[in-house]
């Protein structure tokens, strides 16, 4: 799933992390096939779901999902079966944005920000945008162009002669 991330030039990142701290251990510690699991990790019932945000239950689910439908259409199939992840998706009600910087809260924000060119930087798209705390912390620099007055949300991965 990762490898088909990469063929398709899409952000990677994220996913390999989901992978790496919550779904490798469930999949491959488990001592069965991957294709043998039938239970999700992944429900916000599970011990394993309860306290997380709903919202990174779902990206899970959606990860997986496209796993297993990878896994399924590949030749020779790798998965005989992909589990019904619809019925495990979870209302996102009550994870709306709140607590917004009004005006004055940003002017003196931006005046005790002076001489930091990266802080004031987060504090504009912040404002500007309504970016979360996180998505605003996973930025990089390279996603950033003052010159020319634009941000990349999903910087791509280059490779080969001239990548980042």
């Amino acid at each position: 799933m990762l490898q088909d991330y990469r063929i398709k030039s899409q952000t990677v990142e994220w996913a390999e992390r989901i992978w790496n701290v919550h779904l490798k251990d469930f999949f491959l510690g488990c001592g069965h096939h991957i294709s043998e699991r039938t239970k999700l990790p992944v429900t916000s019932k599970s011990a394993w779901g309860r306290g997380r945000p709903k919202s990174t239950i779902n990206r899970e689910l959606a990860l997986m999902r496209r796993a297993f439908s990878i896994g399924f259409d590949a030749e020779p199939q790798k998965v005989v079966r992909v589990p019904k992840f619809h019925k495990h998706i979870v209302s996102e009600k009550g994870n709306e944005r709140r607590g917004f910087v009004e005006e004055h809260q940003y002017r003196k924000l931006a005046e005790a920000a002076t001489g930091k060119v990266w802080l004031r930087t987060l504090l504009a798209l912040g404002y500007t945008y309504g970016f979360r705390k996180a998505e605003l912390l996973e930025m990089r620099c390279k996603q950033v162009d003052l010159l020319n007055n634009t941000v990349c949300l999903y910087a791509k991965r280059r490779t080969g002669k001239g990548a980042e």
